[in-house]
């Protein structure tokens, strides 16, 4: 890697249970820019990271590296050093073990203008002391970790956050009202965040930029309004709130659209309009709302689609046959709702489908031997619940690990209480 330079400086890192030798000049370190080690490191991060004068990127995410954030980093050891700005401007460390106090370390790392340290054990208190030097911080990424942050609902940030990522971290119980303040961000994160409260008004005054929106698993309250002007949202995660309003529209730019367990109401048939052609829509999960009226049979351009959940609401009528057409299907929910009818044959086109629960309806199954969705039901009498394990589709796999589908997931083709008949 960074070998065979004559007069070494060396750093030790832990790779694999194996002591790698990094060996540069002396000289070498005032030029050295960005540096990126994933999938690979073990241990601590060694001190000597903030010997690295010019460093400017350091990314050692995803990686298995435990202890604190060493106190070096962004600072200057030699006394000759100690007025000089340290130059580095991007800090990545998401996804490891780290642990200890951010209190602790966060200071020193105020000329940073990206910083994410997602997804380890870290713990601490922050406070509006902590940032109140991060005037350049751009990209803050804080979630899944043990933290709280505790700042007035005066507080007005030093910086414009493009990425906000707060997940899992204490925010609550009141809505934080520094948020108002932001006007630049693309993507926030305050999921799983105690947050209960009602949903400023202000809030949804979202720039045209926005890609990403996380507020599920929270007790948020309030109306929630048109999205159909948002060109590049791809992500939007309203689930496990409060939340009480009809269904809103929505741009076909969606990706992931997560509404589950709030208390949305009205027809879905404006679904249609994300199903436009060359739409990017693989996950839809609308379970357990309020929702009525008919499943609209617009399905003929979700070959995208790779979750589909309108289970637990209260849709009637008969299932559409334009569903046979998500050929990329891997689960479809429908149970718990006021379907009846035949069990439209065109399903079997869905080979890929290993979730189907179509439980507490008034449906008839026509299950010729041989094809091979149904095929699994028809070697069974009624009820029935045969189950398989395989692996989740990739594409949606980060996705999905966040909403507890983590690994591997049990799977079952569902075909009870309520099923009428077996022709």
């Amino acid at each position: 890697m960074l070998a065979g330079w004559g007069s070494m400086w060396h750093m030790n890192l832990r790779i694999m249970n194996v002591q790698l030798i990094f060996s540069v000049k002396p000289s070498g370190l005032a030029s050295f820019g960005p540096l990126s080690l994933g999938h690979l490191l073990q241990g601590l991060i060694p001190d000597d990271f903030g010997n690295m004068t010019s460093l400017t990127s350091l990314d050692l995410s995803r990686n298995d590296l435990e202890g604190p954030i060493p106190l070096t980093l962004g600072m200057f050891e030699k006394e000759s050093q100690l007025n000089k700005s340290s130059s580095l401007r991007e800090l990545y460390l998401s996804n490891n073990q780290l642990n200890g106090s951010l209190e602790q370390s966060i200071l020193q790392l105020s000329q940073l203008v990206a910083l994410n340290v997602a997804g380890n054990n870290l713990q601490g208190n922050i406070m509006e002391a902590h940032l109140k030097k991060f005037s350049r911080l751009r990209v803050l990424d804080l979630s899944s970790n043990q933290l709280v942050l505790n700042v007035s609902s005066s507080w007005i940030p030093p910086f414009q956050l493009e990425t906000i990522g707060l997940g899992s971290c204490l925010l609550g119980p009141k809505f934080p009202q520094w948020l108002r303040s932001q006007i630049n961000y693309s993507s926030i994160d305050i999921s799983n965040a105690n947050i209960a409260d009602v949903l400023p008004d202000w809030f949804w005054n979202l720039s045209s930029r926005i890609k990403s929106m996380n507020l599920s698993l929270n007790e948020l309250k309030g109306y929630v309004p048109d999205f159909s002007s948002q060109l590049q949202l791809s992500l939007l995660d309203l689930s496990s709130n409060f939340f009480s309003s009809p269904l809103p529209r929505f741009s076909a730019s969606l990706g992931i659209l997560a509404l589950a367990e709030n208390s949305f109401f009205g027809p879905i048939s404006h679904l249609c309009g994300i199903l436009s052609a060359n739409n990017s829509l693989s996950y839809l999960d609308l379970s357990s709302n309020n929702l009525w009226g008919e499943i609209p049979n617009c399905w003929e351009y979700g070959q995208s689609l790779v979750i589909l959940n309108l289970a637990n609401n209260n849709l009637s009528g008969q299932i559409p046959d334009s569903i046979g057409q998500l050929v990329h299907l891997y689960t479809l929910r429908l149970d718990n709702n006021s379907l009846y009818g035949e069990v439209t044959p065109s399903l079997k086109y869905c080979t890929g489908l290993r979730v189907l629960g179509l439980a507490s309806n008034t449906l008839i199954v026509t299950a010729p031997t041989g094809t091979p969705l149904f095929a699994p039901l028809s070697q069974h009498p009624l009820p029935l619940f045969a189950s398989i394990l395989v692996e989740p589709p990739s594409d949606l796999d980060l996705f999905c690990r966040r909403r507890s589908h983590r690994k591997r997931l049990k799977v079952a083709i569902i075909a009870a209480p309520l099923l009428v008949g077996w022709v």
